[in-house]
Protein backbone atom coordinates (compact mmCIF):
# COMPACT_ATOMS: atom_id res chain seq x y z
CA UNK A 1 0.00 0.00 0.00
CA UNK A 2 1.32 3.54 -1.03
CA UNK A 3 2.14 5.75 1.25
CA UNK A 4 -0.72 8.28 0.48
CA UNK A 5 -3.33 5.66 0.94
CA UNK A 6 -2.22 4.29 4.17
CA UNK A 7 -1.91 8.02 5.48
CA UNK A 8 -5.48 8.49 4.30
CA UNK A 9 -6.84 5.01 5.92
CA UNK A 10 -5.28 6.35 9.43
CA UNK A 11 -6.98 9.43 9.18
CA UNK A 12 -10.51 7.57 8.81
CA UNK A 13 -11.06 7.29 12.59
CA UNK A 14 -9.75 10.41 13.76
CA UNK A 15 -12.96 12.47 13.39
CA UNK A 16 -14.21 10.54 15.69
CA UNK A 17 -12.30 10.20 18.67
CA UNK A 18 -13.68 12.40 20.46
CA UNK A 19 -13.36 10.89 24.16
CA UNK A 20 -14.17 11.22 27.39
CA UNK A 21 -11.98 12.94 30.29
CA UNK A 22 -11.58 9.60 31.81
CA UNK A 23 -10.54 7.90 28.51
CA UNK A 24 -8.29 9.90 27.39
CA UNK A 25 -6.70 10.22 30.57
CA UNK A 26 -6.41 6.53 30.56
CA UNK A 27 -5.00 6.45 26.76
CA UNK A 28 -2.49 9.05 27.71
CA UNK A 29 -1.40 7.10 30.69
CA UNK A 30 -1.00 3.69 28.62
CA UNK A 31 0.60 5.43 26.02
CA UNK A 32 3.48 6.41 28.38
CA UNK A 33 3.72 3.04 29.75
CA UNK A 34 3.77 1.49 26.36
CA UNK A 35 6.88 3.85 25.29
CA UNK A 36 8.52 2.82 28.57
CA UNK A 37 7.70 -0.84 27.81
CA UNK A 38 9.00 -0.71 24.55
CA UNK A 39 12.07 1.27 25.06
CA UNK A 40 12.88 -1.67 28.07
CA UNK A 41 11.98 -4.41 25.98
CA UNK A 42 14.65 -3.26 23.00
CA UNK A 43 17.50 -2.17 25.28
CA UNK A 44 17.42 -5.52 26.72
CA UNK A 45 16.93 -6.97 22.89
CA UNK A 46 19.22 -4.41 21.39
CA UNK A 47 17.09 -3.65 18.72
CA UNK A 48 13.10 -3.92 18.00
CA UNK A 49 13.43 -7.09 15.89
CA UNK A 50 10.45 -9.67 16.21
CA UNK A 51 7.92 -6.74 17.45
CA UNK A 52 4.48 -6.15 15.91
CA UNK A 53 1.82 -3.45 16.55
CA UNK A 54 -1.59 -4.50 17.66
CA UNK A 55 -4.34 -1.90 18.23
CA UNK A 56 -6.26 -1.44 21.60
CA UNK A 57 -10.28 -0.74 20.75
CA UNK A 58 -12.23 1.18 22.33
CA UNK A 59 -15.76 2.58 21.73
CA UNK A 60 -17.26 5.02 24.15
CA UNK A 61 -15.83 4.30 27.30
CA UNK A 62 -15.88 0.16 26.74
CA UNK A 63 -13.13 -1.71 26.09
CA UNK A 64 -13.54 -4.03 23.22
CA UNK A 65 -10.39 -5.64 23.36
CA UNK A 66 -7.07 -5.97 21.17
CA UNK A 67 -6.62 -6.91 17.29
CA UNK A 68 -3.68 -6.61 14.68
CA UNK A 69 -6.29 -6.02 11.92
CA UNK A 70 -6.75 -2.26 11.85
CA UNK A 71 -6.92 -2.30 7.99
CA UNK A 72 -9.87 -4.63 7.97
CA UNK A 73 -11.75 -2.27 10.92
CA UNK A 74 -11.03 0.92 8.99
CA UNK A 75 -11.84 -0.58 5.63
CA UNK A 76 -15.23 -1.23 7.20
CA UNK A 77 -16.05 1.68 8.69
CA UNK A 78 -15.09 2.99 5.26
CA UNK A 79 -17.67 0.82 3.09
CA UNK A 80 -20.24 1.30 6.09
CA UNK A 81 -20.51 5.11 5.69
CA UNK A 82 -20.30 5.48 2.58
CA UNK A 83 -23.01 2.65 1.76
CA UNK A 84 -24.90 5.07 4.33
CA UNK A 85 -23.73 8.25 2.35
CA UNK A 86 -25.21 7.15 -1.33
CA UNK A 87 -28.64 5.58 0.32
CA UNK A 88 -29.25 8.70 2.31
CA UNK A 89 -27.36 11.03 -0.19
CA UNK A 90 -28.34 14.47 1.43
CA UNK A 91 -27.39 13.66 4.98
CA UNK A 92 -24.08 13.88 6.66
CA UNK A 93 -23.28 10.56 8.50
CA UNK A 94 -21.24 10.40 11.36
CA UNK A 95 -20.16 8.05 14.27
CA UNK A 96 -22.89 7.79 17.18
CA UNK A 97 -20.59 6.70 19.47
CA UNK A 98 -16.68 7.28 20.24
CA UNK A 99 -14.06 4.84 18.50
CA UNK A 100 -10.27 4.46 19.37
CA UNK A 101 -7.43 2.31 18.29
CA UNK A 102 -4.39 2.61 20.41
CA UNK A 103 -1.19 1.02 18.91
CA UNK A 104 1.06 -0.97 21.21
CA UNK A 105 4.33 -2.67 20.02
CA UNK A 106 4.48 -6.04 21.69
CA UNK A 107 6.44 -8.93 21.04
CA UNK A 108 4.39 -12.16 19.73
CA UNK A 109 0.95 -11.06 19.86
CA UNK A 110 -2.08 -13.29 20.89
CA UNK A 111 -5.18 -11.79 19.36
CA UNK A 112 -8.65 -12.91 18.69
CA UNK A 113 -9.37 -10.53 14.92
CA UNK A 114 -12.36 -12.45 14.07
CA UNK A 115 -13.88 -12.05 17.38
CA UNK A 116 -13.17 -8.54 18.15
CA UNK A 117 -13.97 -7.17 14.62
CA UNK A 118 -17.28 -8.74 15.19
CA UNK A 119 -17.83 -7.23 18.25
CA UNK A 120 -17.00 -3.66 16.66
CA UNK A 121 -19.60 -4.25 14.12
CA UNK A 122 -22.21 -5.11 16.79
CA UNK A 123 -21.17 -1.97 18.53
CA UNK A 124 -20.38 0.76 15.99
CA UNK A 125 -23.65 2.33 14.97
CA UNK A 126 -24.00 5.83 12.44
CA UNK A 127 -26.16 8.96 12.68
CA UNK A 128 -26.72 11.83 10.50
CA UNK A 129 -28.32 15.17 11.50
CA UNK A 130 -32.16 15.69 10.96
CA UNK A 131 -34.93 18.39 11.63
CA UNK A 132 -37.68 16.18 13.72
CA UNK A 133 -41.54 17.24 13.47
CA UNK A 134 -42.41 17.65 16.72
CA UNK A 135 -46.15 17.64 17.99
CA UNK A 136 -47.56 18.65 21.76
CA UNK A 137 -44.10 17.68 22.41
CA UNK A 138 -43.64 14.07 20.63
CA UNK A 139 -41.48 13.85 18.18
CA UNK A 140 -43.11 12.60 14.92
CA UNK A 141 -41.22 12.64 12.10
CA UNK A 142 -37.58 13.22 10.32
CA UNK A 143 -36.97 14.98 7.81
CA UNK A 144 -33.25 14.92 6.36
CA UNK A 145 -33.09 19.06 6.09
CA UNK A 146 -34.99 22.58 5.38
CA UNK A 147 -35.44 21.83 1.99
CA UNK A 148 -37.31 18.65 3.14
CA UNK A 149 -39.21 20.39 5.78
CA UNK A 150 -40.62 22.96 3.03
CA UNK A 151 -41.42 20.15 0.38
CA UNK A 152 -43.21 18.49 3.23
CA UNK A 153 -45.41 21.47 3.78
CA UNK A 154 -46.25 21.78 -0.08
CA UNK A 155 -47.43 18.12 0.23
CA UNK A 156 -49.71 18.84 3.20
CA UNK A 157 -50.99 22.08 0.91
CA UNK A 158 -51.63 19.60 -2.02
CA UNK A 159 -53.58 17.90 0.23
CA UNK A 160 -56.52 20.23 0.24
CA UNK A 161 -55.46 22.10 -3.49
CA UNK A 162 -54.39 20.40 -6.65
CA UNK A 163 -51.26 21.28 -8.06
CA UNK A 164 -52.84 24.39 -10.55
CA UNK A 165 -54.73 25.86 -7.76
CA UNK A 166 -51.14 26.33 -5.62
CA UNK A 167 -49.23 27.23 -8.68
CA UNK A 168 -52.02 30.10 -9.07
CA UNK A 169 -51.86 30.56 -5.54
CA UNK A 170 -48.12 31.09 -5.42
CA UNK A 171 -47.88 33.52 -7.87
CA UNK A 172 -50.71 35.96 -7.23
CA UNK A 173 -50.01 38.90 -5.27
CA UNK A 174 -52.76 39.86 -2.94
CA UNK A 175 -52.11 43.32 -3.19
CA UNK A 176 -52.96 43.20 -6.72
CA UNK A 177 -55.78 40.79 -6.37
CA UNK A 178 -58.13 41.50 -9.60
CA UNK A 179 -62.29 41.51 -9.16
CA UNK A 180 -63.17 37.98 -9.53
CA UNK A 181 -65.57 37.08 -13.14
CA UNK A 182 -68.74 35.38 -12.55
CA UNK A 183 -68.28 31.86 -11.97
CA UNK A 184 -64.55 32.63 -11.06
CA UNK A 185 -62.94 30.56 -7.84
CA UNK A 186 -59.46 31.26 -6.64
CA UNK A 187 -58.08 30.70 -2.99
CA UNK A 188 -56.75 33.66 -1.37
CA UNK A 189 -54.82 32.01 1.66
CA UNK A 190 -53.14 28.53 2.74
CA UNK A 191 -52.68 28.15 6.45
CA UNK A 192 -51.52 24.79 8.41
CA UNK A 193 -52.33 24.85 11.81
CA UNK A 194 -51.48 22.75 14.63
CA UNK A 195 -49.17 22.67 17.26
CA UNK A 196 -45.86 22.05 15.49
CA UNK A 197 -42.58 22.88 15.85
CA UNK A 198 -38.95 21.92 13.98
CA UNK A 199 -35.87 20.80 15.90
CA UNK A 200 -32.79 20.08 15.46
CA UNK A 201 -31.38 16.10 16.59
CA UNK A 202 -29.23 13.53 15.57
CA UNK A 203 -31.02 10.12 14.90
CA UNK A 204 -30.16 6.61 12.88
CA UNK A 205 -30.20 7.00 8.81
CA UNK A 206 -33.20 4.79 8.75
CA UNK A 207 -34.86 6.54 11.12
CA UNK A 208 -35.25 9.66 8.01
CA UNK A 209 -38.92 9.74 6.31
CA UNK A 210 -39.24 11.38 3.13
CA UNK A 211 -40.98 14.84 2.42
CA UNK A 212 -44.82 12.75 1.47
CA UNK A 213 -44.25 10.10 4.31
CA UNK A 214 -44.01 13.14 7.04
CA UNK A 215 -47.11 14.61 5.16
CA UNK A 216 -48.95 11.95 5.31
CA UNK A 217 -48.23 10.97 8.92
CA UNK A 218 -49.38 14.64 10.10
CA UNK A 219 -52.67 13.97 8.18
CA UNK A 220 -52.89 10.46 9.03
CA UNK A 221 -53.11 11.41 13.23
CA UNK A 222 -52.61 9.55 15.75
CA UNK A 223 -55.07 7.39 17.35
CA UNK A 224 -56.92 8.63 20.15
CA UNK A 225 -60.00 7.35 22.49
CA UNK A 226 -63.13 8.70 22.53
CA UNK A 227 -66.70 7.69 23.62
CA UNK A 228 -69.65 6.99 21.40
CA UNK A 229 -73.57 7.32 22.85
CA UNK A 230 -75.49 4.08 21.71
CA UNK A 231 -78.74 5.03 19.52
CA UNK A 232 -81.77 3.14 18.75
CA UNK A 233 -80.87 -0.18 16.49
CA UNK A 234 -77.18 -0.10 17.49
CA UNK A 235 -75.49 -3.05 17.57
CA UNK A 236 -72.12 -4.26 18.52
CA UNK A 237 -71.00 -5.12 14.79
CA UNK A 238 -72.16 -1.85 13.30
CA UNK A 239 -70.71 0.34 15.81
CA UNK A 240 -67.52 -1.02 15.30
CA UNK A 241 -67.12 -1.00 11.41
CA UNK A 242 -68.63 2.60 11.79
CA UNK A 243 -65.46 3.15 13.76
CA UNK A 244 -63.00 1.32 11.68
CA UNK A 245 -62.82 -1.27 14.50
CA UNK A 246 -63.33 -5.37 14.69
CA UNK A 247 -65.73 -6.78 16.76
CA UNK A 248 -63.07 -8.20 19.07
CA UNK A 249 -60.79 -4.77 19.25
CA UNK A 250 -64.30 -2.89 20.38
CA UNK A 251 -64.82 -5.48 23.06
CA UNK A 252 -61.22 -5.09 24.09
CA UNK A 253 -62.07 -0.92 24.37
CA UNK A 254 -65.33 -1.93 26.67
CA UNK A 255 -64.10 -4.94 29.11
CA UNK A 256 -67.82 -4.95 30.88
CA UNK A 257 -69.39 -5.72 27.22
CA UNK A 258 -69.60 -9.38 25.94
CA UNK A 259 -70.78 -10.56 22.45
CA UNK A 260 -74.05 -10.74 23.34
CA UNK A 261 -73.92 -8.09 25.72
CA UNK A 262 -78.05 -6.40 25.23
CA UNK A 263 -77.05 -2.75 24.37
CA UNK A 264 -79.01 0.20 26.50
CA UNK A 265 -80.05 3.45 24.34
CA UNK A 266 -77.80 6.08 25.80
CA UNK A 267 -74.85 3.91 26.99
CA UNK A 268 -71.48 5.10 26.24
CA UNK A 269 -68.91 3.04 24.63
CA UNK A 270 -65.26 3.41 24.56
CA UNK A 271 -64.25 3.98 20.78
CA UNK A 272 -61.14 4.76 19.52
CA UNK A 273 -60.43 7.02 16.15
CA UNK A 274 -57.94 8.28 13.78
CA UNK A 275 -57.57 12.37 14.64
CA UNK A 276 -55.14 14.53 12.15
CA UNK A 277 -52.33 15.97 14.00
CA UNK A 278 -52.20 19.19 11.84
CA UNK A 279 -55.23 21.06 9.71
CA UNK A 280 -54.88 22.64 6.18
CA UNK A 281 -56.76 25.24 6.09
CA UNK A 282 -57.99 26.76 2.86
CA UNK A 283 -59.96 30.00 2.26
CA UNK A 284 -61.52 30.52 -1.06
CA UNK A 285 -63.24 33.33 -2.90
CA UNK A 286 -66.11 32.54 -5.50
CA UNK A 287 -68.49 34.93 -8.20
CA UNK A 288 -71.67 33.21 -8.92
CA UNK A 289 -74.94 34.83 -10.40
CA UNK A 290 -78.05 33.41 -9.05
CA UNK A 291 -81.84 33.21 -9.33
CA UNK A 292 -83.74 35.96 -7.65
CA UNK A 293 -87.45 34.25 -8.06
CA UNK A 294 -90.12 36.29 -8.87
CA UNK A 295 -92.89 36.62 -6.16
CA UNK A 296 -96.41 35.17 -6.70
CA UNK A 297 -99.55 36.97 -5.36
CA UNK A 298 -103.03 35.66 -5.69
CA UNK A 299 -105.22 38.18 -5.91
CA UNK A 300 -109.60 37.62 -5.66
CA UNK A 301 -111.58 39.16 -8.68
CA UNK A 302 -115.29 38.42 -8.32
CA UNK A 303 -115.42 39.09 -12.32
CA UNK A 304 -113.13 35.22 -12.67
CA UNK A 305 -115.61 32.49 -12.39
CA UNK A 306 -115.30 30.30 -9.87
CA UNK A 307 -112.44 27.90 -11.01
CA UNK A 308 -110.59 29.87 -13.47
CA UNK A 309 -108.14 32.23 -13.05
CA UNK A 310 -105.99 35.07 -15.09
CA UNK A 311 -102.62 35.97 -14.96
CA UNK A 312 -102.64 40.00 -14.43
CA UNK A 313 -98.96 40.59 -15.14
CA UNK A 314 -96.21 38.19 -15.88
CA UNK A 315 -93.77 37.61 -13.12
CA UNK A 316 -90.31 37.57 -14.23
CA UNK A 317 -87.38 36.28 -12.21
CA UNK A 318 -84.55 38.13 -11.53
CA UNK A 319 -80.14 37.81 -11.26
CA UNK A 320 -78.09 38.57 -8.66
CA UNK A 321 -73.66 38.22 -9.03
CA UNK A 322 -73.07 37.08 -5.35
CA UNK A 323 -69.57 36.76 -4.15
CA UNK A 324 -68.75 34.21 -1.65
CA UNK A 325 -66.14 33.22 0.98
CA UNK A 326 -65.62 29.28 1.44
CA UNK A 327 -63.53 27.82 4.26
CA UNK A 328 -62.27 24.41 4.25
CA UNK A 329 -59.95 22.30 6.57
CA UNK A 330 -58.15 18.68 5.08
CA UNK A 331 -60.35 18.69 2.34
CA UNK A 332 -64.05 19.34 3.94
CA UNK A 333 -65.59 22.98 3.87
CA UNK A 334 -66.82 24.20 7.21
CA UNK A 335 -68.09 27.82 6.30
CA UNK A 336 -69.57 29.43 3.49
CA UNK A 337 -70.74 33.39 3.68
CA UNK A 338 -71.46 36.50 1.51
CA UNK A 339 -69.02 38.90 1.21
CA UNK A 340 -70.73 41.23 -1.42
CA UNK A 341 -74.21 41.41 -3.47
CA UNK A 342 -72.56 43.87 -6.44
CA UNK A 343 -76.13 44.54 -7.82
CA UNK A 344 -78.83 42.81 -9.19
CA UNK A 345 -80.85 42.83 -12.28
CA UNK A 346 -84.19 41.49 -14.25
CA UNK A 347 -83.67 38.84 -16.50
CA UNK A 348 -86.67 39.96 -18.64
CA UNK A 349 -87.85 43.48 -19.09
CA UNK A 350 -91.05 44.52 -20.70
Amino acid sequence: MRADERQEKNTLIKPYNILSKKLKALAIAFLLTLVVSVNAAQASSGGSGGLSTVYHVYIADRYIGVTTDKDSIEDWISSQKQGLQDQFADSKISFSNEMLLIPEQVFNPNTKDKEIFSDIKESVSFQTDAKAVEINGKQVAYLVNDKAVEEMKRQLKLSAVSKEELMAFEMQSTKSLLELNVNETRIIDIEITGNTEMKDVQIEPAALNTASEAASLLLKGAIEEKTYQVQEGDVLGTIASDHALSETELLVLNPALKADTVLQIGQELKVTALQPLVSVKVKKEKRVNEVISFNKEVIEDDEVLEGESRVQQEGYNGEKTVTYEIQEANGTQTSQTITAEPFNRDQHLD
